[in-house]
C-alpha cells in the first residue's frame, strides 16, 4: 500500500510484485495474482520466489522441477505466468488463474469449488519430494468418481468405528455387572434389599 503522506511503499519481499516498487502504480487484482502465485511457490518448494525487483535485470527464477516439487510442466507453466514480471503477461484476476489452475490440474473450469480446492491440496502437498515420473497428462478423467470412492471409504471407516466404540460399550457394561454380582454374592457388595432390618419388639 502506499501512504499519501509519506509516499512510502511497503511491500513483503518474495510475494510484492515489480511494479508495487514503483510509486504511482496502478493497484489490481493482477498484484493478488502475484503474491498468491509467490505463496504456492513457497509451499511447493520451500522457498520464497526471487525478490520481484532482483529479477528485472536477470530473471533466473528457478523452477520448481528442478528444485524437486511433484509438478506437471502446465503447472509450473500457469504457476509462472502468476509470477511474470509484467502485469500485462499475468492472468489478470484471481478468477482467470483459478481456471487455468483447474485446467492444469485437469478439471473443466466449470466445476464445484470445493473439488478445486480439495484438488490444490493435493498439487501441492508433495513440495520438497522428488515425484517418482513426472506426470504431464490430466490425472484423470472423471475426477470425481475419485472422490466418490474416498468419501464411501470413510463413510465404511466411520461406520466400523462405531460399530467398535458399540462393542467396547456392551463389553465394559457386562464387566461392570458381573463384578457387581460377584461382590453381591460374596457378601461384600449388599443391595438395600438385602439389608435385614432389625425387629422391633
Amino acid at each position: 500500500y502506499s501512504e499519501e503522506n509519506s509516499g512510502i511503499v511497503s511491500v513483503k519481499k518474495g510475494y510484492a510484485p515489480p511494479e508495487q516498487y514503483t510509486s504511482g502504480f496502478k493497484v489490481g487484482p493482477w498484484m493478488d495474482v502475484y503474491a498468491i502465485a509467490a505463496t504456492f511457490y513457497r509451499c511447493i518448494t520451500g522457498e520464497k520466489p526471487k525478490e520481484s525487483i532482483a529479477r528485472a535485470d536477470d530473471d533466473d527464477i528457478s523452477l520448481p522441477s528442478a528444485m524437486g516439487a511433484a509438478i506437471s510442466r502446465k503447472q509450473e507453466k500457469v504457476l509462472l505466468k502468476g509470477l511474470a514480471l509484467r502485469p500485462e503477461d499475468r492472468y489478470q484476476d484471481m478468477r482467470e488463474f483459478y481456471n487455468a489452475l483447474k485446467e492444469a490440474a485437469g478439471f473443466v473450469t466449470t466445476g464445484s469449488r470445493g473439488t478445486f480446492i480439495q484438488r490444490i491440496g493435493g498439487i501441492w502437498k508433495s513440495a520438497g519430494r522428488k515425484p517418482e515420473k513426472q506426470m504431464d497428462q490430466a490425472p484423470a478423467a472423471n475426477p470425481t468418481g475419485v472422490y466418490a470412492e474416498e468419501i464411501a471409504r470413510m463413510n465404511a471407516d466411520r461406520g466400523k468405528n462405531q460399530r467398535m466404540r458399540m462393542i467396547a460399550a456392551v463389553v465394559g457394561a457386562a464387566c461392570i455387572l458381573a463384578v457387581v454380582l460377584i461382590l453381591s454374592v460374596t457378601g461384600v457388595l449388599r443391595f438395600p434389599w438385602q439389608i435385614q432390618l432389625p425387629v422391633m419388639r
